[in-house]
């Protein structure tokens, strides 16, 4: 039994891509595998595809750079791959295909997100900590799928992950109430420095930020541990206790709030404004962090922050609930999630939150 209660929103089949993962690194992968590999297959195709039109000679010494360091740097990963391609009957190289995240370095950063966190205080002292990401996403893999791990040292984990793709999940709760969401920050002045593939990951470990952490101060000290090519903003919070962690390439920065958190695609701390997106660059961000604000006041229950990851004003872009016209390029939600942490509940919904009622 699990101590999460797991809330699917949307079509009964979404219940069906909840894996239940125990046991070492290997065999967790296994179960993986062989529970979702359709799903793999599709989101390989997706990859292969980017990579295909993509005219670039160092494809394959990327991958080879990227391979070492995980193999070298990050074993418990590459048992994890080993074990995905076992139970998927996917080649081993597909795994890395899928998991190594170079088409980002060849120019495809393209996952965006909202994030909001709030502390609902309640008359007799009690707090309801609300935790809300959406992932917006220019192209790439978008099958989800939500894995609940359970570990030796009995420390479950719930990660909304890419069907195959363990290298960056975008929402996860721990056993103890701990919250952790993503959105990514990126521009023109952040570019990866592909000199470093064979020294540095590509972007930050979540899952190991999460396995690691203790509390929400600690998280600067392990990510100063970790080498990577770019950064990330961070939502974190615990019941009571919430903050954001402003991730770059070569620092982080622990800011820790009251009672809300709101975090797009830039940066708040001042001496990161060079490495964030300004406005005229970037409207979107701006804009769903102003619609944001003004929506979190009356948020007082999951079910009211699931309505504002449903908000269209802005549309298509520049909403919450992002939508990609035919023909025209821009971003679209493929996931939802809200979790209320005191409770270690989450609600979960796959595809656009307009045409995902709040009905579990």
């Amino acid at each position: 039994m699990t101590v999460f209660d797991i809330k699917m929103l949307g079509a009964p089949s979404a219940s069906d891509r909840v894996i239940y993962l125990s046991g070492d690194d290997f065999e967790q992968g296994r179960q993986h595998g062989a529970a979702a590999a359709d799903l793999m297959r599709i989101n390989l195709e997706v990859i292969r595809g980017q990579l295909a039109s993509r005219k670039s000679a160092g494809i394959s010494s990327a991958y080879t750079d990227a391979a070492n360091f995980v193999e070298t740097n990050q074993p418990a990963l590459w048992r994890e791959f080993q074990g995905m391609a076992e139970g998927s009957g996917l080649p081993f190289e597909d795994i890395l295909t899928l998991n190594l995240k170079v088409a980002s370095v060849l120019g495809w950063l393209d996952v965006e997100c909202s994030q909001i966190v709030k502390v609902v205080r309640n008359d007799d002292g009690s707090t309801r900590t609300l935790m809300c990401k959406t992932r917006d996403q220019k192209g790439g893999p978008v099958e989800h799928v939500v894995l609940v791990r359970s570990y030796s040292d009995g420390q479950e984990l719930l990660e909304v992950q890419k069907a195959g793709i363990i290298s960056y999940p975008g929402s996860i709760l721990t056993s103890d109430g701990f919250g952790l969401g993503t959105s990514g920050v990126w521009c023109k002045r952040t570019p990866f420095d592909r000199t470093r593939l064979a020294t540095a990951d590509i972007g930050p470990n979540s899952h190991q930020v999460m396995r690691d952490s203790k509390s929400l101060d600690d998280i600067e000290a392990i990510l100063a541990g970790q080498p990577r090519l770019t950064g990330i903003n961070y939502t974190v919070a615990r019941p009571g206790d919430i903050g954001a962690v402003e991730v770059t390439a070569s620092g982080a920065r622990f800011m820790r709030g009251t009672d809300t958190i709101i975090r797009t695609n830039h940066y708040l701390n001042p001496d990161y404004a060079d490495l964030s997106p300004r406005r005229d660059e970037y409207t979107s961000t701006f804009h769903r962090f102003d619609r944001i604000s003004q929506l979190l006041p009356d948020v007082q229950s999951a079910e009211d922050m699931w309505h504002v990851t449903q908000d269209h004003i802005g549309y298509p872009q520049d909403s919450v609930c992002r939508h990609r016209k035919e023909g025209a390029p821009g971003s679209f939600t493929t996931y939802a999630s809200v979790f209320v942490l005191e409770e270690r509940q989450a609600y979960i919904g796959f595809g656009n939150p307009c045409e995902i009622p709040f009905r579990p």
